[in-house]
């Protein structure tokens, strides 16, 4: 198996029941920032067909509109307009937007790292999840780094050490 299949496999098998069964927080919560989704997106979350009209008046999704291009957000401030609070899951499922679901982990082939975001609860303490995400890396050789950053911290740390001085 490839460090994708096993980190697919890993979020499927470990991640989703410690974040059902073990996680106080949810990603899909109280942050206050947004994740870029497509209008499909938005029409699943307000189960709305492609006739009706989208209103940019919609608690939770912010809508811009760029020189004739529409880019949505949904704010994850208090919830996210997708997320179910008594299933703790995500109503769109099958369709999520893709960096919900990265979330939580990146994986850097060109630095060989797994980017574990700390603002996941799995970073928080140790924990089977942790420990299994760690196993994954070091069998492909790769570093765990934990960050508030995504992939684009890695290419600012490598232009720093080619800098000149």
């Amino acid at each position: 198996m490839d460090i994708h299949e096993e980190i697919a496999a890993w979020k499927k098998e470990v991640l989703e029941p410690f974040c059902l069964d073990e996680c106080v927080l949810s990603c899909c919560t109280g942050w206050n920032r947004g994740v870029e989704v497509t209008e499909e997106h938005v029409r699943a979350a307000l189960k709305r067909g492609p006739e009706e009209n989208i209103s940019s008046k919609v608690e939770g999704i912010r809508r811009f509109d760029f020189g004739g291009e529409t880019v949505f957000y949904f704010m994850l401030n208090p919830k996210c307009v997708a997320y179910d609070l008594s299933s703790k899951k995500c109503e769109l499922q099958g369709i999520k937007p893709d960096e919900c679901v990265s979330y939580p982990v990146d994986v850097v082939e060109k630095h060989s790292t797994v980017i574990l975001m700390i603002t996941c609860n799995v970073t928080q303490s140790d924990n089977s999840a942790l420990t299994a995400i760690q196993d994954i890396a070091n069998r492909h050789k790769y570093t765990l780094d934990h960050t508030w950053a995504r992939v684009e911290a890695l290419d600012e740390v490598e232009k720093e050490k080619n800098a000149p001085i």
